[in-house]
């Protein structure tokens, strides 16, 4: 009985200290859970996003080849080509 003492006052209520350290340990706590999971949500965003990528580097590939391989007649289409070859350049494909 003696330990309860301590953190009991003689009426049974909880004493102001270990109220407060409660709520301190408890904020704590639940802020540690919260920055944990928002870096496990962001981790797993991120690979999905470099999948995404690894994706559309395998098209934009395999079109700047054909491209390259056949020039389009049109100027449209030299357009479109020369736009393709840069966004390969820019995603470092």
């Amino acid at each position: 009985m003696k330990t309860l003492d301590r953190f009991l006052t003689p009426t049974g209520a909880i004493r102001a200290w270990a109220t407060v350290t409660m709520l301190i340990v408890g904020f704590g706590l639940a802020l540690g859970l919260t920055i944990g999971y928002v870096q496990r949500v962001d981790d797993a965003a991120e690979r999905r996003n470099i999948e995404r990528e690894r994706e559309i580097c395998g098209l934009i590939v395999v079109l700047d080849d054909a491209y390259r391989q056949i020039p389009p007649a049109t100027q449209l289409g030299k357009n479109i080509a020369d736009e393709i070859h840069r966004y390969r350049l820019r995603l470092d494909c």
